[in-house]
């Protein structure tokens, strides 16, 4: 019974990613190297790279006359998909680290007690829902497009729109290649919110898990002198445990930032650029077509939306294990040191030295996710779209 919990457990915490990881081919576990395998993980980056990335970056050089044009392109797709592809080689370079962090967490499922299941249980629950949450809001983007794209082109007699504004060396507007290449765009688009979910929700599941772990380590921290009982060397031997845990739990922790840091640090700078060009092109379609282009302010919404709710989500998250980590040293502190004789007792002062740094995830090494940096990503943003709307009134006048 306790072992089917804990595989439930485990299930519960990485079951939505693990689906979404092997559509696309990259789940951790997976060992086959077979043909379907192989194309299930190629298929979406060539997708990508040939018919969304090359197409519009093409179209968007072409079109630096026009600003609205270039704008509309590059924050449609061209940016978040070049993003995708860093991601999905991410994912794919990085697998073997990232395998041995699933290992930690099956194992750790394996070897829990009932008292430490709940606080692990809790954190699983919501990993589950962040991750669907994800998947939800990345695919509700697409979907959001694709019924804006089939409202605008119903009944187009002349020449069709692409389901995403590209360049291609080849005529697209004769049948079956204009249908194909839109399904392409279409798939590759879809396909990318996989990658996305993917690896937002492998940081996401494992940055709570060992938060739990770490929760579950402050309670040992807080009961060490009542179940050493005043024994010297049981309370040293307790004492070394502890230590060899938590230097355990920063080793996995230190894998997560050194595997997912220099990604976020490029997609974090892509984010603040995106969210000043969509505020921009927001702007743009009110003062200029006021509510005619409705469908338009639409996908701008939910787009714009769901980029700033994956920001948050991963300074919430980071900010979860911050905080954990922090409140270890609160637990030494508040513990029952004082009945440990002072040899003892000293032994604490090295601990409390070492966990006074806390666990963070940072934005490549420059900057660790807070609810604080989240706040000025935003503010930043606003203030780059401040400056465009200031020039353009300078241009205008």
């Amino acid at each position: 019974m306790m072992a089917n919990n804990n595989k439930l457990g485990f299930d519960e915490s990485v079951g939505v990613t693990r689906w979404t990881m092997n559509v696309i081919g990259l789940w951790t576990l997976d060992e086959r190297r077979d043909l379907q395998t192989r194309f299930r993980s190629l298929l979406p980056a060539f997708l990508i790279l040939f018919f969304i990335v090359i197409p519009q970056t093409r179209k968007a050089t072409l079109a630096h006359d026009d600003l609205n044009l270039m704008l509309e392109i590059l924050t449609t797709a061209d940016i978040i998909e070049g993003i995708c592809l860093l991601k999905i080689f991410g994912l794919w370079y990085n697998k073997a680290d990232l395998k041995k962090l699933v290992i930690q967490i099956s194992e750790d499922w394996t070897h829990t007690n009932n008292d430490e299941q709940g606080i692990m249980w809790s954190n699983a629950r919501l990993s589950k829902f962040v991750c669907l949450f994800c998947i939800s809001s990345s695919s509700g983007s697409v979907l959001t497009h694709a019924i804006v794209f089939l409202v605008t082109n119903v009944g187009a007699n002349e020449t069709r729109s692409l389901f995403l504004i590209s360049q291609f060396p080849f005529n697209t507007q004769h049948s079956p290649v204009y249908e194909i290449v839109c399904f392409c765009q279409f798939a590759g688009a879809l396909l990318s919110t996989f990658i996305f979910s993917s690896f937002d929700g492998f940081f996401v599941f494992s940055i709570l898990h060992f938060s739990s772990q770490l929760s579950n380590l402050n309670i040992r921290i807080r009961s060490l002198t009542e179940k050493t009982s005043g024994d010297k060397c049981q309370f040293v031997e307790s004492l070394k445990s502890v230590v060899k845990h938590h230097q355990h739990l920063i080793s996995y922790t230190d894998i997560i930032e050194y595997n997912f840091n220099k990604i976020f640090l490029v997609q974090i700078f892509a984010t603040s650029i995106v969210l000043c060009l969509q505020g921009y092109q927001f702007v743009m379609i009110i003062s200029e077509s006021g509510t005619k282009l409705l469908t338009s302010l639409i996908f701008i919404l939910v787009f714009t939306t769901g980029n700033v709710l994956s920001l948050f989500m991963y300074c919430y998250i980071a900010e979860i294990i911050r905080n954990e980590s922090q409140r270890l040293l609160r637990a030494v502190y508040e513990m029952k040191w004082y009945t440990l004789p002072a040899k003892d007792s000293c032994l604490l002062l090295i601990v409390m030295c070492r966990l006074k740094m806390p666990v963070e995830i940072t934005v490549g090494k420059f900057a660790p996710f807070s609810l604080e940096y989240f706040a000025s990503v935003v503010k930043t943003s606003v203030g780059y779209l401040s400056v465009l709307l200031a020039v353009r009134n300078k241009i205008n006048d």
